[in-house]
């Protein structure tokens, strides 16, 4: 990791989705925003998959934190990764939520223009794992979830 405070840390929980969270975090290696402004830290709920080896591999690409806990639930998982982040910014996701390229180059621009702030993002699920995006049905959580 770079000897300076990354602007923003990525916390995302996982148990047992590694084959999700390579698409996640390739897409945290297509950021807009320069890789020395973020850190990814990875919260492993006790994964028997390969989430280990994965997180492994994109640590060469970028400032990525590996830890494994007790599974205790996703609230606890993120506590956790509340506490070893080191940036002043948190943004909190999942292991299966692909970010936009652009996603916190924004999201850092939006915390400078408004000070203190709190944000949720548009999430879609698409009727089939394909990433990049390509003809691919896409529906808003909220609405799905309301049907």
């Amino acid at each position: 990791m770079a000897d300076t405070v990354p602007q923003i840390s990525v916390l995302i929980g996982t148990y047992n989705q590694a084959a999700k969270l390579n698409l996640v975090l390739d897409g945290y290696t297509k950021q807009t925003l320069s890789r020395d402004r973020f850190e990814v830290v990875v919260v492993d709920s006790s994964s028997n998959d390969n989430t280990a080896q994965i997180c492994e591999t994109f640590a060469h690409d970028m400032a990525l934190r590996y830890f494994k806990v007790t599974n205790q639930g996703k609230a606890k998982a993120r506590n956790f990764g509340a506490q070893q982040a080191q940036a002043p910014i948190l943004f909190l996701t999942d292991a299966d939520m692909i970010p936009a390229p652009d996603l916190l180059e924004v999201h850092v621009g939006a915390h400078r223009s408004d000070g203190q702030a709190m944000f949720e993002g548009l999430t879609f699920n698409l009727s089939r794992e394909q990433w990049p995006l390509e003809n691919v049905e896409t529906v808003p959580y909220i609405v799905r979830a309301l049907q």
